[in-house]
């Protein structure tokens, strides 16, 4: 005899409707959901922009200056989250990926131009993921995506 896997929800319920909660798969970096929405910035929404921040032309900006780059999310306490972005027209400044929301999580500042992924792991009332330009900075943004791996 065979077992069978049970088909899931992404929250580990069963699709069974029997109210069974059981493990979600593991997803890989490669396979799991982006949760960020318009992370390629093809339109001017989703996003809250502070301190200059800007989105036009397929990518978020921000020229001289120091702010926030933020999407709302509701994660999970204790997972682990990897985030990949590109850096272009890097001219000064640094931009460091967070979460905030009650214990803020900061992961490594980066101060050029390049394609960078991090991972990051959800603390207690984290609640937003935000890319938080320091420093004076003249960059753009683009391709973000947020993936849940554990």
């Amino acid at each position: 005899m065979v077992a069978l896997p049970i088909a899931c929800r992404i929250d580990g319920t069963s699709l069974a409707g029997d109210g069974q909660s059981i493990l979600p798969l593991a997803y890989g970096a490669d396979t799991a959901p982006n949760l960020i929405i318009n992370g390629d910035f093809a339109t001017d929404t989703v996003w809250t922009k502070g301190g200059g921040w800007t989105i036009g032309s397929g990518a978020a900006s921000i020229v001289g200056n120091s702010g926030t780059l933020s999407q709302a999310y509701a994660f999970v306490v204790g997972a682990q989250y990897e985030i990949t972005f590109t850096v272009t027209a890097y001219t000064a400044g640094a931009v460091t990926p967070r979460f905030t929301g009650g214990s803020i999580v900061n992961r490594t500042t980066r101060s050029s131009a390049g394609t960078f992924t991090q991972a990051l792991t959800a603390a207690t009332g984290n609640t937003t993921l935000g890319l938080l330009a320091s420093g004076g900075s003249t960059m753009s943004v683009d391709n973000v995506i947020l993936r849940r791996i554990r």
